[in-house]
């Protein structure tokens, strides 16, 4: 699907809440409920987080990256979103915000947040979504990155405006991603480092959890290394092992992109073998409504993991159903109206924040998948 560079940002962008609302009330944000649902040390095992069984550990860990990425959209000086009080926010009671460990590049590019939690050693790294607005230097960097992450289109084929504006090495927030994970490492070694986001921001999380697990010098390896005497009780993230079968570091974001031409471009520089990755370490929450999600469905390749789903048994609204009719080859239209009307109301953040993680209902799961696509919704 080639587009417009602006249509393609809608693609993987997303706005935030409008309203204003204070993170210390926002789900999974107070209490100290982090800490009553986290009995050991790290995040422990990711299925128990999408357990239908334990909707308190769902409604406070969700809580937790939901509150991250609304921050990485809030809290960033070069966004259109910014809101000066979220400046210094955290998401919950006992999180540091190591001010640090974030990347806000006035000049445009990746963007990315770490808070950690000292009595759990958990930790959250978030990237920041897409900017949408349209006189921001920002916003200009983020969509001529996303044709390039996600349409695959090289840097020579980029608009003139983004050439005008950018370097190559601005404009590839996949290497800078990575680069910003190794810092993580280095800085919080012995913590258990779980990657999130939205969208654009959700599709680096899971490339970068998948390319660090597969790289020698990944946060697991990393972190045993230079804490071997740590109890390997603790967190099974810290277990000694290179191997992906055996532990790996993990992401849980919100609907990432289709990522078909990104895994083929960088599984031959990393030898990344998609198919032998952990399933359990990924989990992908989902609108079932949502356009991403939808061409996620119908992408041949994807990170294997738990797609989680609302709404999936529940009848199309009209404006996705005559959207997702009219899909080429999978691909949504986004310059249809009713395309453009279903990734206002379901694949915005402001959807999955407040209607779906605020709304009290936990998504259905697929658990380890292979390939995502295998996941069926209700169709119209």
């Amino acid at each position: 699907m080639r587009l417009s560079l602006l249509v393609l940002s809608v693609a993987c962008c997303c706005w935030v809440p409008k309203g204003s609302r204070s993170l210390a009330s926002a789900i999974g944000g107070g209490g100290g409920g982090a800490d009553s649902v986290a009995a050991t040390t790290g995040w422990g095992n990711l299925s128990h987080w999408v357990d239908s069984t334990r909707p308190d550990e769902f409604h406070t860990n969700t809580g937790l990256i939901a509150n991250a990425t609304y921050l990485s959209y809030t809290s960033t000086t070069g966004s259109s979103y910014f809101k000066p009080g979220d400046v210094n926010a955290t998401i919950a009671p006992g999180w540091i915000r190591d001010k640090n460990l974030s990347v806000d590049p006035a000049a445009g590019g990746m963007r990315a947040l770490t808070f950690y939690e000292t009595s759990t050693r958990r930790a959250i790294v978030v990237f920041r979504g897409t900017d949408l607005g349209t006189n921001n230097t920002g916003a200009m960097a983020d969509q001529c990155a996303d044709s390039m992450l996600w349409e695959g289109v090289t840097y020579a084929d980029l608009p003139a405006a983004c050439r005008a504006q950018f370097t190559p090495s601005q404009l590839d927030y996949l290497t800078h991603a990575e680069a910003f994970a190794d810092v993580v490492a280095q800085a919080l070694v012995g913590y258990d480092v779980l990657f999130t986001g939205h969208s654009l921001g959700a599709g680096l999380a899971f490339l970068v959890a998948a390319l660090k697990a597969n790289d020698s010098g990944n946060i697991t390896d990393t972190a045993q290394h230079q804490h071997h005497h740590q109890d390997a009780a603790s967190s099974e993230l810290l277990v000694a092992s290179s191997s992906i079968d055996s532990g790996g570091v993990g992401a849980v974001v919100f609907s990432t992109p289709p990522m078909a031409a990104t895994l083929t471009n960088r599984s031959t520089h990393h030898a990344l073998n998609v198919s032998s990755l952990r399933s359990d370490r990924y989990i992908d929450f989902g609108d079932a409504n949502d356009p991403l999600v939808f061409e996620v469905n119908a992408s041949v390749a994807g990170i294997p993991g738990q797609l989680c789903l609302w709404g999936g048994q529940a009848p199309r609204p009209l404006a996705c159903g005559d959207c997702f009719r009219h899909t080429v080859g999978g691909h949504v239209d986004l310059t249809r109206p009713t395309c453009e009307l279903c990734f206002a109301e379901h694949h915005v953040f402001s959807n999955y924040y407040h209607n779906l993680v605020g709304g009290g209902t936990l998504p259905s799961c697929v658990a380890g998948l292979k390939k995502m696509k295998t996941v069926t919704t209700t169709m119209p």
